[in-house]
């Protein structure tokens, strides 16, 4: 197997750590770094083929996010992160995903972390909370957030309930 610093070219490598300071210290991705992403499809790796971009096999994807993380950890962390939610593209119907995922910077963000309320509305949902962290979120396209579903203040109960 390759070293990670194998996978990406010397000019990479010196850009991503070139500014891992400048990022780190402003807590975002500098512009030249989210450039060298979108110019590398990075975030599409985990998008299915069928949306119009490439898709790599799941040790392909990891040894990217590894030669990612190792030229610079904060900088594999996000990468890590928008390509992995990018993975939601499958779950859309396909000329959905096609029209969305064409765009070059286009990124999903979000947090795991279920707190927030979704009170079931008429036609949707308001939505309120605090998400603590969102990785990439200063260059997202959409958010993913998680919820505990409510409807007249309560906890919404399952259709069997």
């Amino acid at each position: 197997m390759q070293h990670p610093s194998q996978l990406l070219s010397e000019d990479d490598i010196h850009l991503i750590r070139s500014y891992s300071l400048i990022a780190e210290g402003q807590g975002t991705l500098t512009h030249a770094q989210l450039q060298l992403i979108y110019d590398r499809k990075w975030l599409k790796v985990m998008v299915p083929e069928y949306a119009g971009v490439w898709e790599l096999s799941l040790p392909k994807v990891m040894h990217l996010l590894e030669a990612a993380a190792w030229a610079d950890g904060s900088f594999g962390w996000v990468v890590n992160l928008g390509a992995g939610a990018n993975i939601f593209a499958a779950f859309l119907p396909a000329e959905i995903a096609k029209k969305l995922f064409i765009h070059p910077k286009i990124c999903i963000a979000g947090s795991g972390a279920l707190s927030g309320k979704a009170e079931k509305i008429d036609n949707g949902y308001i939505v309120n909370g605090t998400w603590k962290y969102a990785s990439g979120a200063s260059h997202a396209s959409f958010f993913l957030v998680s919820c505990i579903l409510t409807q007249n203040g309560e906890p919404a109960k399952d259709k069997k309930g």
